[in-house]
């Protein structure tokens, strides 16, 4: 009761400022930027998250070499990262439930315009407020001028029902993204904010192929090879689960060993694990870690490699491109994999994956949806044999995709960078 109270107190504020701001002309030409992580805490405890923000940073920079880069943040851990990667960070997120501070803080940036890099939050699956906040600062922002838009995000089946006002409140100035044909199919048919279909801006995200991360998956993929087997990225993470128990991670790591104690031993492949998480206890080395034990005690310890360590999207996207495949649960994994012309299969949750997968037509047997049960075991190995048998035809056809692929990724920039002041 009392969060329904604060989330309509906050509406109310934020229209009541809305009426107050007086109308202005949008900025012409694009010599700053405020940018809206998806999460303001750690910035890049994601590589999802790091492998958007370094394509943003990439493709703006290419438009203005000196251009302004703001980021909202909300801690120091998350201002540290910022400065890393050479933003200003503003830590402001603590007082989104001021609409007035947040306009002030606006006005004293004056930026040219304000992105809102959606991935997977814009449906409050994991906090409603974020979007809430989030909206409201692409309006305001767009209120004094600025080119605002929210880029490529997924939408799931349900969405937080109150976040519905908070979009058809939303300026129809702000453009709204989304990144795959079926959740642009479910956002229209929640609200009544016009969107546009774009691809996830990560498949523009620039590979790291000189990295020593790189260089050294290449060399154990070039050894795999000449022992006559094919090499094969593997990957899963305890948020399968929505707040998952011990016992469900413990279930899914037993399930996960005794399907690839079966391939491996069916089939000539090894493997690599690869997080592409490290986010403490919804990491992918909380599943990954007792895996790889597990599968040493099953005397499989010359069948796969573990690469652990924390390392940049760039470095992922690289070590992706040298092998034959990847079954992973991580949505920006596979964009970095099919962005390098790799085939993939998933496990996934939230149905985020089928959309995904839309854009380059391949099949729905390339998912699967996880379970605590037998069965999925027995459908997991199948998936596996399935997807090592055809991978080859699978990734044909990933590369003649992609730069369609690429194109629509490229549309998240047009209301920004790459419009005039008459909008052509």
């Amino acid at each position: 009761m009392k969060r329904k109270l604060i989330w309509n107190k906050t509406v109310r504020k934020w229209q009541d400022l809305v009426r107050q701001i007086p109308q202005v002309d949008m900025h012409v030409d694009v010599k700053s930027v405020v940018i809206i992580p998806p999460d303001p805490y750690t910035l890049l405890g994601s590589r999802g998250d790091d492998a958007m923000i370094r394509s943003f940073l990439s493709i703006a920079r290419e438009y203005r070499e000196n251009i302004k880069l703001y980021v909202i943040t909300a801690s120091d851990e998350a201002d540290k990262a910022a400065r890393e990667k050479g933003l200003e960070p503003v830590q402001i997120w603590a007082h989104s439930f001021s609409p007035q501070t947040i306009l002030s803080r606006l006005q004293e940036i004056s930026p040219d315009a304000l992105v809102m890099l959606g991935a997977d939050v814009m449906d409050g699956y994991y906090n409603p407020y974020l979007p809430f906040h989030a909206a409201m600062y692409a309006d305001l922002a767009t209120r004094i001028g600025a080119r605002s838009a929210i880029m490529g995000f997924s939408f799931n089946r349900n969405p937080f029902a109150g976040l519905k006002e908070i979009f058809d409140l939303t300026s129809p100035d702000v453009t709204i993204n989304l990144r795959d044909a079926n959740s642009l199919e479910r956002f229209n048919a929640f609200c009544e904010h016009d969107a546009e279909l774009v691809a996830d801006i990560a498949f523009l995200l620039k590979p790291d192929l000189e990295s020593q991360a790189s260089l050294s998956s290449k060399k154990w993929v070039e050894k795999t090879h000449k022992e006559g087997r094919r090499a094969f990225i593997f990957n899963i993470h305890p948020m399968l689960f929505k707040d998952a128990t011990q016992k469900q991670i413990d279930s899914l790591i037993v399930n996960t060993a005794d399907a690839l104690e079966k391939v491996t031993k069916e089939r000539d492949v090894n493997w690599m694990f690869l997080p592409h998480d490290f986010r403490g206890v919804v990491g992918d080395n909380i599943c990954l870690t007792p895996l790889a034990k597990e599968l040493e005690a099953r005397g499989l310890s010359d069948r796969f490699v573990h690469f652990s360590e924390d390392r940049a999207a760039s470095e992922l996207k690289a070590i992706a491109s040298h092998v034959d495949g990847v079954i992973t649960a991580r949505m920006h994994l596979a964009i970095s994999s099919l962005g390098m012309g790799v085939p993939v299969a998933t496990l996934t949750y939230q149905a985020k994956f089928a959309g995904l997968f839309k854009h380059f037509d391949l099949p729905d047997w390339l998912r699967l949806a996880p379970s605590e049960s037998t069965e999925f075991r027995q459908d997991f190995e199948t998936l596996m044999l399935r997807f090592i048998d055809e991978s080859e035809a699978l990734g044909k056809k990933v590369k003649e995709e992609l730069p369609k692929v690429k194109k629509r990724a490229m549309k998240n920039f047009e209301p920004l960078f790459l419009k005039s002041d008459n909008g052509a």
